[in-house]
């Protein structure tokens, strides 16, 4: 054992030398060389020294042998794109001085354009095209699709500015010029054509021509056969053949819909259950050639998509005796109690894609403001005391910062995503002005932005609960928290949205809104550590501007094409309690007025009007009880296993676990249509009516 592992390490410290041997030399061809041509013919010369063209040539043939075609090209085309990359760089720039940054950034260029093929045209053994071009006369089959009277002939309609008969006129005389010059044919010409271009495309087999066309168009209106086709099935006197598109029974379908062993598979299956000495010879058969898939498709009748209850020992193993769970993992519970195991339980993620998605666009704009509003923090700044300038600039700045890490470099690779960055630093810029602006209209100001709660290092305490299997501790992060007032008495909690969101007391009710509520609290319950007195209020702030379609523009369009619109209208919205006191920081209104930002508004009277987004302490009790019983409840079913199959309706349009979760209500499948809806007094007397129980 000994020596054997002696050995290895004999050859791996081998490699290493070799490695190590092959890369200086390299390194020197870097420093040695004066100009782009000289590098680059050494680079050349350095790998076919290496035996990497050798290396390529041989695994195209071991590609080739296996049968892997596609593959097989891959080594060569990059090579030649190489190659072809550096002859470019050395005709347009060969004689100047050679700088490493400026080489790699050339050859990058060159493989960011590039095109790579499949596999040649040549062996390929289905060859689809239009029928109106050139073809080669080496086909076997012809299959001749589509063949209508709107097909075929071509219905031509003349969009020219000269039309058919002025062309006709016109044409003789251009003809006689010295230089003589043509015109499109007429519309009669071109159909005129038609035959022989019909001619031209049957004359593309060797052997067997296959004629046919759709009963139906693609508007669902009959359609008719093509005169071409009608005139040759007279003059061979053939009928045309309908084809369904499922066998009717056994012997129908070993006439025509035998193929290979996956196609009659997936014909043989629509005519479960069929116990026919036909139908269990093709079964056994195919059996033979494809036992496992064969095996699946045939229990599929019998296919029921049910969901037990996950064994104790392997909730223990996965989740623990104590959840530690952010409240949007709560919350995506509520939403899909399966996607949610699948996600958080077993960890299962999607491919990542070398593309800026939804996710990483909101976490680079949290990281934006972040930065900005941390800077305001340490210099004891508020938003209204910037300038307009010096906002942009800190904007920029924060940019520039994001752009420096790996996950969003994509955002300067190209013009297309160097445009999405500066529509970016444009929304981030108008939501931070919009802010501001509501800074001015008060003496609000940033005391904690990105605040953790529930972790070991500079955080809050967690909001901790006792379960009958354990416990749950919900962690998380407040985007932003202001002191509202200049005594520093009220906090107000701002949550940044993508979209334009605000408070649902239905969602609120059935788990599946509890992020603000859950925030006040754990706020609330550090008051002493954030110097607070009491939380008065938690918003959202919505960052992207909505999208409107054209068709379902409503507004003046000629402002609309010299980008006179005005701008979209900011406020918060969220609750806020009805201190008077926070109130008045938050806006001061007179009677009948209505806040600009916010979701206030007092009547004639005085009061506050029922638009206001407004709860009293007895109110906001009711709905922190009831969100403290949505965590509780959610970490009982998690920890006893249970993950139904019932999604809310909504959360099945964006879930990447469509094909795992295979939710079908034709097949039983149900959503989870038991939630309570209701406005907002509904809500309340029901909380009401729980709370005397």
């Amino acid at each position: 054992m000994f020596q054997t592992d002696s050995k290895i390490n004999q050859r791996l410290e081998a490699l290493r030398q070799y490695v190590l041997q092959i890369f200086d030399s390299f390194d020197a061809i870097i420093k040695k060389s004066q100009t782009n041509r000289e590098f680059a013919t050494q680079l050349i010369n350095w790998l076919v020294n290496h035996k990497v063209t050798d290396a390529i040539i041989g695994e195209q043939n071991h590609l080739v042998a296996s049968g892997e075609l596609t593959r097989s090209q891959q080594g060569i085309e990059v090579w030649d794109m190489l190659t072809q990359t550096l002859n470019e760089l050395v005709m347009l720039s060969g004689e100047e001085r050679f700088q490493v940054d400026q080489f790699t950034e050339a050859l990058k260029a060159g493989f960011v354009g590039a095109k790579f093929s499949g596999i040649p045209n040549s062996l390929d053994q289905i060859t689809i095209s239009e029928a109106g071009i050139v073809q080669s006369t080496r086909y076997q089959q012809l299959y001749f699709i589509g063949g209508t009277r709107q097909n075929l002939p071509a219905q031509m309609r003349t969009t020219a500015l000269i039309n058919d008969s002025d062309r006709v006129l016109v044409q003789p005389a251009l003809a006689q010029q010295e230089q003589p010059k043509y015109l499109q044919n007429t519309a009669q010409q071109q159909m005129a054509e038609e035959n022989l271009l019909f001619y031209g495309a049957l004359a593309a087999s060797q052997n067997n021509v296959t004629l046919s066309y759709p009963l139906l168009d693609a508007t669902g209106n009959i359609a008719e056969i093509s005169p071409y086709f009608k005139r040759l099935s007279h003059a061979f006197d053939v009928e045309p053949e309908k084809i369904t598109n499922r066998p009717s029974d056994s012997a129908h379908l070993l006439k025509a819909y035998i193929g290979t062993p996956r196609a009659t598979l997936s014909e043989m299956v629509k005519l479960l259950p069929d116990d026919s000495s036909a139908m269990q010879a093709l079964r056994n058969a195919l059996s033979k050639r494809l036992p496992e898939r064969t095996a699946r498709v045939l229990s599929a009748p019998n296919y029921q998509n049910t969901v037990s209850r996950l064994k104790p020992e392997f909730v223990s193993e996965i989740f623990g005796r104590d959840l530690n769970v952010s409240i949007s993992q709560l919350e995506s519970y509520y939403h899909n109690p399966l996607a949610y195991f699948l996600q958080y339980g077993l960890s299962l993620q999607e491919r990542p894609k070398h593309e800026l998605n939804i996710a990483q666009t909101g976490t680079l704009y949290h990281a934006i403001f972040e930065s900005v509003i941390h800077n305001l923090i340490r210099e004891n700044l508020s938003l209204r005391e910037l300038t307009t300038a010096d906002l942009k600039q800190l904007v920029l700045d924060s940019m520039a910062q994001q752009l420096e890490k790996p996950e969003f470099a994509l955002l300067k690779e190209t013009a297309k995503m160097r445009a999405i960055t500066a529509y970016l630093i444009q929304v981030s810029q108008t939501l931070l002005f919009n802010l501001q602006k509501v800074a001015r209209t008060g003496h609000a100001k940033p005391k904690a932005v990105e605040q953790l709660f529930g972790f070991a290092k500079d955080s809050l305490p967690a909001l901790d609960f006792s379960l009958s299997k354990g416990s749950v501790h919900v962690r998380g992060k407040l985007d932003r928290l202001d002191y509202q007032d200049n005594h520093e008495t009220f906090g107000t909690i701002i949550d940044y949205k993508s979209n334009h969101k605000k408070f649902d007391w239905a969602q609120a009710y059935n788990g599946l809104q509890m992020q603000l509520l859950t925030y006040w609290q754990a706020a609330q319950q550090a008051k002493s550590q954030l110097g607070l007195q009491k939380v008065g209020g938690a918003f959202f702030a919505k960052i992207s501007p909505t999208k409107t379609k054209l068709s379902q523009f409503d507004g003046d369009f000629e402002q609309l094409i010299h980008g006179e619109l005005s701008a979209e209208l900011f406020k918060y919205r969220g609750l806020f309690i009805d201190d008077d006191d926070y109130l008045e920081a938050l806006a001061h209104l007179d009677e009948g007025e209505k806040a600009t930002y916010y979701a206030l508004g007092r009547n004639r009277d005085g009061s506050l009007s029922k638009m206001s987004d407004m709860v009293n302490s007895a109110q906001l009790d009711l709905l922190l009880q009831r969100n403290k019983a949505n965590i509780i409840a959610a970490g009982e079913h998690i920890l006893n296993g249970d993950f139904p199959l019932l999604p809310e309706i909504k959360s099945m349009q964006y879930t990447p676990y469509r094909d795992i979760l295979r939710f079908d209500r034709a097949l039983g499948d149900k959503y989870h249509d038991n939630l309570i809806t209701g406005s907002k007094q509904q809500i309340l007397k029901l909380l009401e009516n729980e709370a005397e129980l």
